[in-house]
């Protein structure tokens, strides 16, 4: 190799200790930073496809969810069975605590052969529920620009994909993560909202009530720091670019 560019500092201590030394190693940021999106008017036709009385007045709460098949507990099904459980009782206390409406857009379908629907889990999700009504699954298959530009409009992001956190984030939506792998938590802790994270481990429902209405009361203020926040890692992401184009000749 000539060269290593890592996302987070706890990748670099994982290289260190496996003893890779050799090409040089540079944290830089997530590409995924520097994805474009679609202006808010295409963002609201798209919805009007999947929401027909879709208005901008209300308030709207998005969602990624996945199946997960490697928790840390021995049994595997209960973990994501609890999943599920908690990920639907949120959006219940939601739905109840402050009148939002649901709306499940996955970053990951089966499109392009992808082996993995999310729309499967929101549906799994959806179907737990008290108050379906209020919940709608974003169906059609969209781009990245697209799904960023629909997080744009969404008053928080409850994210279990990393990607869709990075959208969300890009667009100064405040974010809740679920953390099912140390990049999540990584991610977070760059940008100073480590108590925006859950671990999917240990999920449950009091503490996403409590980050929950932590995030909710504080949406405003996260929405206007995030934009700073967020150019200095686009900026981290624009190294990648700079540093293979230091190695062509």
């Amino acid at each position: 190799m000539d060269l290593i560019t890592l996302r987070d500092h706890e990748s670099l201590r994982i290289l260190s200790e496996i003893g890779v030394s050799n090409p040089p190693v540079h944290i830089t940021g997530d590409t995924a930073f520097l994805t474009n999106q679609i202006s808010p008017e295409e963002a609201k036709f798209i919805l009007l496809k999947d929401i027909p009385n879709y208005d901008s007045t209300q308030h709207f709460v998005s969602f990624s969810v996945r199946k997960w098949r490697y928790y840390k507990s021995t049994n595997q099904k209960n973990s994501h069975q609890n999943y599920l459980t908690v990920i639907s009782q949120a959006c219940d206390y939601l739905i109840e605590e402050y009148g939002i409406t649901i709306v499940f857009l996955s970053t990951c379908t089966d499109l392009g052969g992808y082996r993995i629907d999310d729309r499967l889990t929101a549906e799994e999700v959806k179907n737990m529920m008290k108050n379906k009504t209020n919940a709608i699954i974003m169906r059609s298959e969209l781009t990245t620009e697209e799904i960023k530009g629909i997080y744009g409009l969404m008053k928080m992001h409850v994210g279990t994909r990393m990607h869709s956190n990075i959208f969300a984030l890009s667009m100064s939506t405040p974010v809740l993560t679920i953390a099912y792998e140390f990049k999540t938590s990584e991610l977070m802790k760059e940008l100073n909202l480590e108590e925006y994270v859950i671990d999917i481990n240990n999920i449950d429902l009091n503490t996403m009530k409590d980050k929950l209405d932590k995030c909710w009361r504080n949406k405003e203020t996260l929405s206007n720091i995030l934009p700073e926040k967020i150019d200095k890692l686009k900026k981290s992401a624009n190294n990648n670019i700079e540093l293979i184009k230091s190695l062509i000749p």
